[in-house]
């Protein structure tokens, strides 16, 4: 059959607020613009090089690419976030 009402619901309001976060990035688009992303695993996450640190790595010359320049994210708990601290606009912006 189908699935419970609530649960239809819960996942439609997951994806408004995802999309509203994200400013209409959707997975499908993160997986496939950003470099070494794998997950997700078993907790949700997806785990990859912060697009943020690699354009300003990029705008530095050099390369930024240390374990505190990658990022995670999960869509289900809304969560996007830098290790090395790169604000949620910052990471989106350089994804669009």
């Amino acid at each position: 059959g189908f699935p419970p009402e609530t649960e239809v619901y819960r996942k439609k309001v997951t994806e408004y607020n995802w999309d509203k976060e994200t400013d209409g990035l959707t997975v499908e688009i993160i997986l496939e613009k950003v470099e070494n992303i794998r997950g997700p695993g078993h907790d949700g996450y997806y785990t990859g090089r912060c697009p943020s640190c690699a354009a300003k790595g990029v705008e530095a010359g050099q390369i930024w690419d240390d374990d505190s320049s990658h990022f995670r994210f999960n869509p289900e708990d809304m969560v996007i976030h830098c290790f090395a601290g790169c604000s949620r606009f910052d990471i989106v912006g350089a994804i669009k």
